[in-house]
């Protein structure tokens, strides 16, 4: 169950769980695996932007004991 502000994630959510469940062959094949190929494709993009993001905010560090005292 899914509560609060995010109607788009509830109703995405629904939709994800009624595939799931449901048989689910039509004339381009299986939905199910269908949407497990996509679900798995999101996730690898959203974690490459993560570690994108991540390698960008690691070079704005600051190492305090290299910098010199003036």
């Amino acid at each position: 169950m899914m509560m609060g502000d995010e109607p788009e994630m509830t109703l995405a959510a629904a939709s994800v769980d009624a595939i799931l469940q449901a048989d689910t062959r039509d004339a381009r094949g299986d939905l199910k695996q269908r949407a497990m190929d996509f679900i798995t494709m999101q996730a690898r993009k959203i974690a490459e932007a993560d570690e994108m993001e991540r390698m960008l905010i690691a070079k704005t560090r600051v190492s305090f004991e290299t910098m010199v005292k003036g």
